[in-house]
């Protein structure tokens, strides 16, 4: 991994300033703003009554990353700079599992420049880091995530299995954290599987999809395991999160309708946090994606796997809102950033024999092109959301 990570730093020298400028560039205000709320408030004045709340919740792991840093007594602009600082560290990692996916193929060099900067300043996060509270703690827990997937690709595409002893810990420790790391661990599985087929990584797709599954599933066991003895050894209880499932509350046909209210407002972009290109670029992204699967001339059952993770995929930013019956918050939309920057990065990645050729050139190019005017807009966007937030704070 070192020899692999030292070799990643060297064919991309410019990535850790690219993705220093965009996280100076959106999440700089936010640093300087300290914005409180009634959450904020408590966790400065009373901030063992929020850690029992966040055990309570099943969320261990983000009392635990409050502690280890020492970060019991909320400071904003602490806080905001830790939050900014992973999610820049969150984009080098993003970067550095695409590149070992891809099999290091220089095919991918544009997107290994676009992918995480296109993640790190995706609107979404403007309604997530909003709340200052727990702002440093997601960020970790995202790079924690991020990490888990890494080291499970050793696992599964190396066979090398003492790297589930990294693996597994960085997965309960994310999806203790917050719940919705475990849509974003499935998501960007997916991801590194249709990235490792793609390139000719993988041998075995169905042996490898029981694998990624078999480590999911002990995961998320282990999680629920951890959490009844520790919230049974504390004796706290909190309904906040299952309270925010819908099914079995109201009627199946209104959870439905729930679901599809979400998927037209993220499809078609109802809402400041969502983009209207994302759609064309999901759809690009599908059939090329398609066309280079079927390209690896790989058995049909190989194939059919492909397939089934690509659909996975499209559809992980809703995982969380099918086990809800209901619209999810937007801080707790950790998908589709990963989904957003996939799409509109890999517009970018031509076959070599095409890309070689005056016509590829120009198409790479204009690609490219869009691909930069999406990540500029992304850019500001987030950082408007910032100041609007601050604004109406302060006039509050």
């Amino acid at each position: 991994m070192e020899n692999d990570f030292r070799q990643f730093r060297k064919e991309n020298k410019g990535l850790a300033w690219w993705l220093a400028f965009f996280v100076a560039l959106v999440y700089g205000g936010r640093v300087v703003h300290d914005n409180l709320f009634l959450d904020s408030e408590i966790m400065v004045l009373r901030p063992e009554f929020m850690r029992h709340v966040w055990i309570g919740s099943s969320r261990f792991g983000l009392a635990f990353t409050n502690w280890l840093f020492g970060m019991s007594r909320l400071s904003p602009y602490v806080s905001g700079f830790l939050a900014a600082f992973f999610m820049w560290v969150s984009g080098m990692a993003l970067a550095f599992g695409a590149y070992k996916w891809c099999g290091k193929s220089r095919r991918y060099r544009i997107f290994l420049y676009l992918f995480p900067a296109l993640f790190i300043t995706c609107p979404v996060f403007a309604g997530q880091y909003l709340f200052i509270l727990q702002a440093f703690e997601i960020s970790f827990a995202i790079v924690l995530c991020i990490l888990s997937v890494i080291c499970v690709g050793r696992f599964v595409y190396e066979s090398e299995p003492a790297w589930l002893f990294a693996s597994i810990p960085c997965l309960v420790w994310a999806v203790s954290s917050y719940q919705s790391m475990a849509a974003l661990y499935v998501s960007l599985v997916l991801f590194s599987f249709l990235l490792s087929y793609m390139n000719g990584q993988t041998e075995n797709a169905w042996a490898q999809g029981v694998k990624h599954f078999a480590v999911f599933f002990v995961g998320m066991l282990l999680y629920g395991v951890f959490s009844v003895v520790i919230k049974s050894v504390w004796k706290i209880q909190s309904e906040y999160v299952f309270g925010l499932v819908h099914w079995g509350v109201e009627d199946w046909r209104v959870c439905l309708n729930w679901i599809w209210l979400e998927l037209v407002k993220v499809l078609k972009a109802k809402s400041v946090f969502y983009s209207w290109i994302y759609l064309p670029a999901m759809c690009f992204f599908l059939f090329q994606a398609m066309w280079y699967g079927w390209r690896k001339k790989a058995p049909i059952i190989q194939y059919v796997c492909f397939l089934l993770a690509g659909g996975l995929f499209l559809f992980s930013p809703f995982f969380i809102t099918i086990a809800m019956g209901f619209m999810q918050p937007v801080r707790s939309q950790l998908v589709y950033p990963v989904t957003f920057a996939c799409f509109l990065a890999h517009v970018t990645v031509l076959p070599e024999k095409e890309a070689g050729l005056k016509g590829g050139k120009w198409l790479a190019g204009l690609l490219t092109l869009i691909s930069l005017t999406a990540l500029s807009r992304n850019a500001v966007a987030t950082a408007q959301l910032f100041q609007t937030s601050w604004e109406a704070y302060r006039n509050d």
